[in-house]
């Protein structure tokens, strides 16, 4: 019935037929359909393509230009510019910024344009592991080189020989590891756990962390040395707050990833969330814009991402619940009755307010003139002319 009808559209339904129905109607609807859908728009076919990221970086850092993945604004243009510049180049490439703000896609991108890019580009975050399993993870071991190493094993500096090793959050490694990674630096070779040959590599190192690493050696908390042999080349990334502008293409492109994922498909997100969006400080920067905009669709109604489908995010949040006491205020202006003369509405707003204020304190005139800010003896005088006092 058109009630269904309706319902289905507001779900996200293209189009409906009711029956019976003509032939030729039906191929025309489908036909259109299917039209629709196999045309991708130019956005949607850049977004299709980043789908890829994870499985086919290579392919897609050839197919998209750079500023589709990482962004127009400004500052990102900077980045860009070196990215292309150090890429081919075997320089060592040292990427700041907070966490969240896509390091790990700028360390791809230098190698998926490099002349390693058929080689192995293998990520490795230095905090999740302690030193010895991160000595272990990048140098290897020999057998019996410890109670478990029933069989030798080539690090990561090894596997990824003539390709690129990207150490992210290098800034929380201990000085024991930064000797060690300062070695292989400087001397090109590994030495394995429990081994007392050197092994030359041929890896491109890619360092990231979200500390300012100038300041932590100035703390002595990082060695000056290690962060020469660094920061040859270095690219701050800048935090989501600080290019706003990006904010709407990044949604975009998350509201395309997750509504394919979870077969939700939304097609644009408002303008009043679009807004909202742009107003929030994003702490977490684009992982955690990422992180909301998915569960903006798992709780919220296709075709369009609204504010209400967000609530749990605090600058959406603020605009629903000021939304809300217009409302209410507006309901209360609403239902006053204005068909009295005004000495009339005042003495019977004057009459509920007095009961409430009196109520609340149990008749205690001194507390309830404390509370209204009169005198008490205008409170009583005022009380007895409604017959809330005897």
């Amino acid at each position: 019935d058109d009630i269904t009808a309706v319902k289905l559209m507001k779900a996200g339904a293209d189009d409906y037929l009711t029956k019976p129905f003509e032939i030729d109607h039906f191929t025309e609807v489908v036909k259109k359909n299917l039209a629709q859908y196999c045309e991708l728009s130019a956005e949607e076919d850049i977004f299709s393509k980043m789908m890829k990221l994870d499985s086919q970086p290579a392919q897609v850092f050839e197919e998209l230009d750079l500023s589709d993945i990482l962004g127009t604004c400004r500052s990102m243009e900077d980045i860009i510019h070196k990215i292309k510049m150090v890429a081919k180049l075997p320089t060592r490439v040292l990427i700041q910024g907070e966490t969240g703000t896509g390091k790990e896609i700028v360390a791809k991108a230098i190698h998926f344009l490099s002349d390693r890019k058929q080689e192995v580009f293998i990520p490795l975050n230095c905090a999740a592991l302690p030193d010895n399993l991160l000595e272990s993870e990048l140098f290897g071991y020999e057998k019996g080189a410890f109670t478990d190493a029933k069989k030798a094993r080539d690090g990561l500096f090894q596997v990824a020989k003539n390709g690129s090793l990207f150490l992210d959050e290098i800034g929380e490694t201990s000085f024991f590891m930064q000797a060690k990674l300062l070695r292989v630096l400087q001397e090109g070779e590994v030495r394995k756990v429990g081994g007392n040959a050197s092994i030359k590599v041929n890896t491109r190192v890619v360092a990231a962390t979200n500390r300012i690493l100038e300041e932590e050696v100035k703390k002595n908390k990082f060695r000056e040395d290690l962060y020469f042999r660094l920061n040859v080349v270095l690219l701050q990334i800048p935090a989501l707050r600080e290019r706003t502008e990006e904010i709407p293409r990044l949604a975009s492109f998350f509201l395309y990833k997750y509504s394919r994922i979870h077969r939700k498909y939304f097609n644009t997100i408002e303008p009043a969330l679009n807004e909202s969006l742009c107003n929030y400080h994003w702490p977490g920067n684009i992982r955690e814009l990422e992180n909301n905009i998915e569960k903006g669709i798992i709780f919220g109604r296709p075709p369009v991402l609204k504010l209400q489908d967000m609530p749990f995010l605090p600058s959406v949040s603020k605009i629903i619940n000021s939304g809300q006491k217009a409302k209410n205020h507006k309901k209360l202006a609403l239902d006053t009755d204005i068909s009295i003369p005004f000495f009339q509405a005042r003495d019977n707003f004057e009459q509920e307010y007095l009961k409430k204020l009196l109520l609340k304190t149990n008749n205690n005139l001194l507390a309830a003139s404390k509370l209204a800010k009169i005198g008490r003896t205008t409170l009583r005088e005022k009380a007895r002319k409604y017959g809330l006092l005897d």
